[in-house]
């Protein structure tokens, strides 16, 4: 994801938002599992994603990649490593547009493009951003529309690696859902965050799980 100034990122959602929209959008999962859900957004890059996949394989974790359409069909061996490994796989758009302003046809078009490169039913709107009525026509067409609780933030350059750490670290509990990216742009922070947030919540009895259908409520 290229940050640009003029738009505004999304961080961590407030609760009483999570609760409003929780019976259209999956924000968390349950608590009481120990577990923890890592999720990926804007690969697969063929210099960032499989250095995090053998970060996840040191701890047998699993995570949820949200892959670009675009990049999948040019990096299909990629896709298919993340694949063997357990992970799953979400539709993160072909051509990650913005849902406020990309007309409805436009992008529930460019969503099912995608969809003819990484079958999955599970979805995450680029930039977080999707209007209620994009939201009824994908659920309809039965996708499950996922979120996150807690961003790392690894895509924002005024976050060092320690701070893109501290960050996750103190707001990631039971249930948490974590927003990161295998890209270029967040490699600095997340390269250096994984191994010790996992080595961390480890040592706490955590798991790492992706992301199926089975727990989105």
């Amino acid at each position: 994801m290229v940050h640009n100034p003029a738009v505004p990122m999304i961080h961590n959602i407030p609760k009483p938002i999570r609760r409003l929209t929780s019976s259209w959008l999956t924000w968390e999962m349950p608590p009481g599992g120990k577990t923890i859900y890592l999720t990926f957004d804007d690969g697969p890059d063929p210099q960032v994603t499989p250095r995090v996949a053998q970060t996840l394989a040191e701890y047998d974790a699993r995570a949820t990649f949200f892959v670009s359409g675009s990049k999948a069909r040019v990096h299909p061996r990629i896709v298919d490593m993340l694949t063997d490994a357990g992970h799953a796989l979400g539709n993160h758009g072909f051509d990650h547009l913005r849902g406020f302003w990309t007309p409805a046809s436009e992008y529930l078009a460019d969503v099912q493009k995608c969809a003819g490169v990484v079958p999955s039913r599970l979805f995450r709107p680029p930039y977080g951003s999707l209007r209620p009525g994009l939201v009824r026509r994908l659920r309809k067409k039965g996708y499950e529309i996922c979120m996150w609780s807690v961003t790392s933030r690894d895509y924002d350059p005024r976050m060092s690696p320690g701070q893109c750490l501290d960050h996750c670290l103190r707001r990631s509990v039971d249930g948490s859902v974590l927003l990161f990216h295998d890209t270029p742009l967040a490699a600095r922070n997340i390269l250096y965050a994984l191994p010790r947030l996992l080595e961390h919540f480890s040592a706490k009895g955590f798991r790492f799980q992706a992301w199926t259908r089975e727990w989105v409520r």
